[in-house]
């Protein structure tokens, strides 16, 4: 009877703790958080301010910190950047639909009033070890820069603070013209000075979450991947993270915009809205005054009418990422990043880095390339396969604690006819979070959910001990680390029943010519 006493208590004690509010005092306000529905032990802070909003005159200018003593209740996700809607494209195949479905949730909820960000974290965790500091898991979405929300229902970070003892994050960064106007005379790749701003934000804050501060990992995908890769370089001489994970995107991946091109996307714009003018004071103050929706619209013609006019290489990568991009201004993207690396001009966190197999597939199947051979070939080595190689080869070099992997799950619920059978672009997102039978009404396979645990432990592992968390003994991963030139190895996850092996590095030693790459490429 006494034993049956003592655990109701406990049971109604925990009950109380889990259902109460919990309030995180930060730079943003006295932040209310509350416990998640799929799991009540997380806390869960979501739509958090980091950055005044730039909106009228402030508009395509850099972003400026959000200061607040105010309670803030932070219940609900804050507007996403201004982007184009998710429209569903009903000769899709029906998982295909329903992926669209659960995107236009985010697309149909835009603002420029969108740099906020969202923290999951542990209250149990928390409880049980008060004086304990847990990792940080960061996320940085990808979208191509032009598309793309930290309030994606598919990036929910909760499982990875139910199951693997981490803080997470995710935040919103400006998109389009809005992040990378290419406006002559203005600080260009704003976009990416939200991405610093917002990893800032989780150093001066995320201790009252539980997080490390000294122990940040950004990861990213696609663009956001790119993004991760340009924050390497970028912000070398004060990086403040402790890893970075570039997935499926880098420096290299995506054509980096020379000013030209950037300024005649800019131009256009102006033209099309009636604002352009030989002084480029009067063009900007027009533009600034535009509707952002007109604005959108305007720079969306735009990026088809320059896009036009280049060769073909650039008409390939302005139809996956639009015109408007990260434009070299060698204060944050950079014209020769081999350079840049000889300099020791790369802050030498310890990486991971690795693409899927079959990554051109989801632009094939989404109708932005035509599914030719040597097209799908092309992309899936001058966007992916080769850039990534020449980011590990540099790390390896430079003596950065570097591992690779190689994605090739394949699953039914997230099956692309345009590819039977192979991992297409962005596709292991919905295996890492958990989300495939949410998005696609499809149930996961037994071996896509022991996939997706894998994938957690594995950056869990690496976010707690960047240098070591891969190899050390008591891990559950164990990976080894890349060498270039003493023995290429790499990691191919999905590719067999035990979801990890590892295989001699073949897909990494491709024919890595830079013709395929000499829009926007640097002089290798």
């Amino acid at each position: 009877m006494k034993l049956q006493l003592e655990t109701a208590t406990a049971l109604v004690s925990l009950f109380i703790t889990l259902s109460q509010a919990v309030n995180v005092q930060t730079s943003s306000g006295n932040i209310k958080g509350h416990a998640s529905k799929e799991h009540p032990d997380v806390d869960e802070f979501l739509g958090i301010p980091f950055a005044k909003a730039r909106v009228g005159s402030l508009r395509f200018q850099p972003p400026v910190k959000y200061k607040s003593k105010d309670e803030f209740v932070a219940d609900r996700y804050g507007y996403s950047c201004i982007q184009p809607p998710t429209i569903v494209n009903a000769s899709q195949p029906e998982n295909w639909q329903n992926i669209a479905r659960s995107q236009q949730e985010y697309t149909n909820y835009t603002s420029e009033d969108c740099l906020n960000l969202n923290v999951w974290s542990n209250r149990k965790q928390r409880a049980d070890c008060p004086k304990t500091l847990r990792p940080v898991l960061m996320y940085f979405y990808g979208g191509g820069f032009h598309s793309g929300s930290g309030s994606d229902p598919n990036y929910n970070g909760v499982i990875f603070a139910q199951q693997h003892d981490v803080v997470f994050v995710t935040f919103n960064y400006r998109l389009g013209i809005f992040g990378f106007s290419g406006a002559p005379g203005f600080t260009q790749n704003i976009a990416l000075l939200d991405q610093r701003l917002a990893v800032e934000w989780v150093r001066d804050n995320i201790r009252g979450f539980g997080g490390d501060p000294n122990r940040i990992t950004i990861f990213g995908h696609s663009a956001g991947g790119a993004s991760v890769d340009f924050y390497d370089f970028a912000f070398h001489k004060d990086p403040i993270i402790a890893g970075v994970v570039p997935m499926s995107g880098s420096v290299n991946s995506f054509g980096r915009r020379f000013d030209n091109t950037s300024e005649a996307g800019w131009t256009e714009t102006a033209k099309l809205l009636n604002c352009y003018t030989k002084s480029e004071a009067e063009t900007a103050t027009c533009m600034k005054k535009a509707d952002a929706k007109a604005l959108l619209n305007a720079s969306l013609k735009a990026s088809k009418i320059v896009g036009s006019q280049l060769d073909k290489t650039g008409q390939l990568y302005v139809g996956i990422t639009g015109l408007f991009g990260p434009t070299i201004d060698n204060k944050t993207v950079f014209a020769n990043y081999t350079e840049r690396v000889t300099a020791g001009q790369l802050s030498k966190v310890p990486a991971i880095l690795g693409f899927n197999n079959d990554e051109a597939c989801f632009f094939t199947q989404s109708g932005r390339l035509p599914n030719k051979p040597e097209i799908v070939l092309g992309v899936n080595e001058a966007v992916f396969a080769c850039p990534l190689q020449w980011g590990a080869t540099w790390r390896a070099n430079a003596g950065v604690p570097t591992w690779k992997y190689l994605y090739e799950g394949a699953y039914p619920n997230l099956y692309a006819p345009a590819c039977p059978g192979k991992p297409w672009h962005g596709q292991e997102l919905y295996v890492i979070f958990n989300t495939s039978e949410l998005v696609t009404g499809d149930a996961a396979t037994p071996g896509e959910l022991a996939g997706g645990k894998y994938w957690r432990n594995a950056l869990a592992a690496f976010a707690n001990n960047p240098s070591k968390g891969l190899i050390t003994k008591s891990s559950p991963i164990q990976w080894p680390k890349f060498n270039k030139g003493k023995g290429q190895e790499a990691v191919t996850l999905g590719g067999n029943s035990t979801f990890e092996h590892v295989a001699p590095d073949l897909k990494w030693t491709l024919p890595c010519y830079t013709p395929r790459l000499r829009y926007g490429a640097p002089n290798f």
